[in-house]
């Protein structure tokens, strides 16, 4: 049976762990807010291109995009063209159904997708490295466990295959 003090003491970790978490987005979306700034895309332009870069090959048609937006066809149509006109995407027929036009990330647009989500990584790893060893898998053992409590919770996200790929490497570095 948990006492009260108990609850307690894990209601103060809670908001000590959130507290911690809140410090460290903030220093990282300072770390990397020049580059966002210096950005001359709309919200709405930098959604569609996460979208497309998400489903990268062979492309996504202009519904697809509408759909995973959330906003009408016209709408997604209406950013494909600005993303193409600025460089960011191109148009490219369906090989499978020639009356469908694909919409996909040209190499410029999948190297600033690349860079803004190497951004926040950068000063992350280089914060990590400071660590002492054993900080470092605390830290570690910590997140994992984090991880496996959110992936009982919640359906898994496009990304864990990859995910999962690179946790054998990185606790093989946090053993040594």
């Amino acid at each position: 049976m948990e006492t009260s003090e108990a609850r307690s003491a894990q209601a103060e970790a809670i908001q000590s762990v959130k507290a911690v978490n809140r410090a460290i987005e903030r220093r990282l979306f300072h770390s990397q807010i020049a580059q966002w700034m210096s950005l001359n895309l709309t919200m709405g332009q930098v959604k569609a291109m996460m979208a497309l870069a998400r489903d990268a090959a062979p492309g996504m048609n202009v519904s697809a995009l509408a759909e995973a937006l959330h906003v009408g066809k016209p709408a997604a149509s209406i950013l494909v063209d600005q993303l193409v006109q600025q460089g960011y995407a191109e148009r490219t027929e369906d090989h499978d159904d020639r009356r469908r036009t694909l919409v996909a990330l040209t190499p410029l647009a999948l190297d600033l997708v690349e860079r803004l989500r190497q951004g926040s990584s950068e000063p992350f790893e280089r914060w990590l490295g400071s660590l002492e060893a054993d900080d470092l898998a605390a830290l570690t053992r910590g997140l994992r466990a984090l991880l496996a409590t959110i992936e009982r919770d919640a359906p898994p996200a496009p990304h864990d295959a990859e995910d999962a790929a690179e946790a054998p490497s990185n606790e093989r570095s946090s053993a040594s």
